[in-house]
């Protein structure tokens, strides 16, 4: 398999693998990201408006950005007129 190189001990049993990331780095991330999401899947939730609020108290989002938040990918936004 490109990319993919297998370690092996005395033995001759794979003990562990070693990854091009050029190759399967898009995969491997991936793999990461389902590992963390599983650890994190007991933990509590924050409701959105809590995370809404606190970003606008710190600064970091206008009440104007949640008035009028992006449009979907692939869809345009109908002009406002103020």
């Amino acid at each position: 398999m490109k990319g993919v190189h297998f370690v092996t001990d005395e033995e001759g049993k794979a003990i562990a693998v070693q990854l091009d990331l050029d190759e399967w780095g898009e995969i491997w991330e991936d793999m990461c990201d389902l590992r963390v999401a599983r650890e994190r899947e007991n933990e509590p939730t924050v409701p959105w408006s809590d995370v809404k609020a606190d970003l606008i108290r710190d600064g970091r989002l206008s009440e104007d950005d949640v008035r009028h938040p992006l449009p979907k990918r692939g869809r345009k936004r109908a002009s406002r007129t103020r």
